[in-house]
């Protein structure tokens, strides 16, 4: 809630670019604040925030802990794209939550961000390419001539050849140590929690300050300054380079872990 507020206050600020308030606009899309009550339910059903900040941390975590186990076997069946959707999204969630309570919690180096992002990018790899496909079967392909198609089944059957390599890559991963590392360490961690003296504190006074980093990274990025005509040149160059990564991959990075931090 403070963070939605937060958000849709800068948007209205008029030395703000324009295009940073078509971005605020967008994680305003994806916030839902305040929960709906349906007709006939009443309000004391609707969940409340936990009162102290250690309390809200573990629920958190444990959410997003258990959205991602809970998808690994349908991920590794490979039948299904929307389960490794859901994982990768849990642990792009998990990530963020482990920055914003970074003070509060004592998290094992086995479970850290690191570790977290890293097992993200291996689940995003084939989660882009399947983005990637779907777009061009399904968007494409059907608006274009025959010969035109041909041309863009090879490059779907390129793809596909990528996805093999990257899918065997993401299951190696999924059976190594340190994936069983990491899930040990979390489920550990869930039964007996460590957390630094200021978890205590209630959560309503300390939630303003958690967030509120997050949201200068976002509105302080260097991004917001670069046009519209350098955006695109720099998404072609990293399209074709991808070892060159702009001011914008960066933003879009931060501008996720604020909306994920508003998901919470």
């Amino acid at each position: 809630m403070v963070l939605y507020q937060s958000i849709r206050g800068v948007s209205t600020i008029s030395s703000v670019p324009s295009s940073a308030k078509i971005s605020l606009k967008l994680c305003l899309r994806k916030i839902n604040p305040i929960p709906r009550v349906q007709r006939g339910e009443s309000s004391s059903r609707v969940a409340q925030l936990p009162q102290t900040l250690e309390a809200y941390a573990h629920q958190v975590i444990e959410e997003q802990y258990r959205r991602i186990i809970k998808q690994e076997k349908k991920v590794l069946a490979d039948k299904d794209p929307e389960a490794l959707h859901q994982m990768r999204v849990g642990t792009r969630r998990l990530r963020t939550a482990l920055q914003v309570f970074d003070t509060a919690i004592e998290i094992p180096k086995a479970g850290s961000a690191q570790r977290v992002r890293d097992l993200a990018r291996v689940l995003g790899e084939v989660r882009d390419l399947d983005v990637q496909m779907a777009s061009l079967e399904q968007e494409y392909w059907p608006n274009l001539g025959k010969r035109e198609q041909k041309q863009l089944d090879k490059v779907s059957d390129a793809l596909k050849q990528q996805r093999l390599k990257a899918f065997a890559k993401m299951k190696t991963v999924l059976s190594q140590p340190l994936y069983q590392e990491l899930k040990t360490t979390y489920a550990d961690w869930l039964k007996r929690p460590r957390y630094t003296p200021i978890a205590k504190l209630p959560l309503s006074i300390l939630l303003p300050d958690l967030l509120g980093p997050l949201l200068s990274d976002l509105l302080l990025h260097p991004g917001w300054l670069i046009s519209w005509r350098h955006r695109l040149y720099s998404s072609i160059k990293v399209a074709r380079h991808p070892v060159c990564t702009p001011n914008v991959h960066f933003l879009f990075t931060v501008i996720v872990e604020v909306k994920n931090a508003g998901m919470f």
